[in-house]
């Protein structure tokens, strides 16, 4: 496949809510011959993540066909480890499902953040994504004491391959 530079292709502008600004770690997918949707993380005006959509024209990116007036995650329940934003990893096809492998931000008094990855998976239609747990899939590890980031997943050979970020200081 060739790579072809295409510059901008979406920027949220008044658009107010939960996607205020910004459209970040966008994740292609591919609906069908006609459609790739976008998958990524719109912040609110306080910087918090929800992760949405927009839908392309395969054959012209910068046609943007429609823009998710809803989060299809949303951020998780007070005190989880998602609790203050998601974004996008990657989305995979898996067994029939759309597996949504994402990175959850949760602030605390003594560190700038905590990261940790989450799995939801999607009810059938690609509009909404359910948590399959409330805690990490990815959580603390020896030296991955604050970020612990999954960044793509491939299913290959019967195994999930995963590819991830960590972090141990600031």
């Amino acid at each position: 496949m060739k790579i072809i530079k295409r510059g901008l292709i979406y920027c949220p502008e008044n658009l107010s809510g939960w996607r205020d600004n910004t459209f970040m770690t966008p994740t292609p997918f591919l609906k069908n011959d006609d459609e790739i949707r976008i998958y990524g993380g719109f912040r609110d005006k306080s910087g918090v993540s929800r992760i949405g959509y927009i839908d392309v024209a395969s054959d012209n990116p910068k046609e943007i066909i429609r823009v998710s007036e809803k989060p299809v995650l949303d951020i998780g329940e007070d005190g989880t480890f998602d609790d203050n934003g998601v974004i996008l990893g990657t989305v995979i096809s898996h067994k029939g499902q759309l597996r949504m492998y994402y990175v959850g931000f949760q602030l605390v008094a003594k560190a700038k953040f905590l990261a940790y990855s989450g799995l939801a998976i999607s009810d059938g239609h690609e509009n909404i994504f359910k948590r399959v747990q409330k805690t990490p899939i990815l959580d603390r590890y020896k030296e991955e004491n604050f970020i612990r980031a999954i960044h793509c997943v491939i299913y290959d050979e019967d195994k999930f391959k995963i590819w991830y970020s960590t972090g141990n200081r600031w």
